[in-house]
């Protein structure tokens, strides 16, 4: 997904290194002592970009000729469920943000081999799953900010699912409830004949000649 350019205003630091259900906080492993005071660094909730730094992502803006070069500050936004990427040049300069997603590994991922770890079975994120907290602590261990975005997306994701199909249960014997009285209905206009009814008295009364002009209502009926 490509770095869309927006203003935003600081959001308040994270910091919060023992839960999976909250980006790890990164932001004070800069070398600058007074980040406030620099006139480049934009400020402290902000690292200089390491493209050494497993622990960093990096982040493309746009520059001249449709090129497009690295973030030399980054940051990690946090809003209760989405975790964002940001970056930016330096303080006064446009920021840039997308959102955060684990990098691919190495190696493809185990989607059939049932005698090794299945990479497919990940009912160990469940928000609910029994071993949450022993998960949430290797995935702490891991200090990778993508996957910890990744495992909080797909928690607060797989919650509004359930949220989603339990109101479509609701609907759904809503609509069977429904459906039933509109049967009951149906069948009594039938058994009334009422469209014989209605039509065999508008057929037996000829059309009203209200001037020389007739309306269209007129001709449709004069028509049929």
């Amino acid at each position: 997904m490509g770095a869309i350019k927006m203003e935003v205003d600081s959001p308040p630091k994270t910091n919060n290194r023992g839960n999976a259900d909250a980006p790890i906080d990164l932001t004070t492993s800069d070398d600058d002592s007074d980040k406030e005071n620099d006139r480049i660094h934009p400020g402290l909730t902000w690292m200089r970009y390491d493209p050494r730094n497993p622990e960093h992502y990096r982040l493309d803006i746009p520059e001249h000729d449709h090129m497009t070069s690295s973030a030399r500050y980054i940051r990690y936004v946090f809003d209760g469920e989405e975790t964002i990427l940001e970056g930016c040049d330096g303080k006064q300069t446009p920021i840039y943000r997308k959102a955060l997603h684990a990098c691919s590994a190495d190696t493809r991922p185990n989607l059939r081999d049932d005698k090794l770890i299945r990479d497919d079975h990940l009912h160990v994120f469940h928000p609910q799953a029994a071993l949450k907290e022993l998960v949430d602590r290797h995935i702490h261990a891991i200090n990778d900010p993508g996957v910890t975005a990744e495992v909080v997306r797909f928690r607060s994701q797989t919650t509004r699912h359930a949220t989603f199909s339990a109101r479509l249960k609701s609907l759904e014997e809503d609509i069977r409830m429904n459906d039933d009285a509109l049967f009951e209905t149906r069948r009594c206009l039938i058994h009334a004949r009422l469209p014989t009814r209605i039509f065999n008295n508008i057929y037996s009364e000829p059309p009203v000649l209200r001037s020389w002009l007739w309306t269209p209502t007129d001709y449709l009926f004069l028509s049929i």
